[in-house]
């Protein structure tokens, strides 16, 4: 996910989140990595893991949720992008999903706020 705006303050909070479901089944090994990008260099340091699990309140789907918020330094009046990534980490035979217009329990959000 993407956005690209022109600052007008030299600092801007990225609140980044996103959930779903995944097929296979739940092992302690799977975990989900979301990085922010600004104007294309990485800027948190490392990837922040998330561990999937089976937590959907249908006890028929297993479900999977992450989210980050960080403070990052832009150039006020210079057009910037920031980017939000995520990578999904598990044994062989699981596959993750973010189907936010047909799963009930996807969102993906991605929000830059001025600080």
């Amino acid at each position: 996910m993407t956005i690209t705006y022109t600052p007008t303050t030299a600092n801007a909070l990225v609140i980044f989140s996103a959930s779903g479901d995944y097929t296979g089944s739940v092992s302690s090994a799977q975990f989900m990595h979301l990085r922010v990008l600004v104007n294309g260099v990485y800027t948190n340091g490392q990837a922040c893991a998330f561990t999937v699990g089976n937590n959907d309140l249908a006890g028929s789907n297993t479900a999977w949720g992450a989210s980050m918020t960080i403070k990052v330094p832009v150039t006020v009046g210079v057009s910037t992008t920031i980017k939000g990534q995520w990578a999904y980490v598990a044994s062989a035979g699981r596959t993750l999903t973010n189907n936010v217009q047909t799963d009930p329990f996807a969102h993906r959000n991605f929000s830059i706020i001025e600080v």
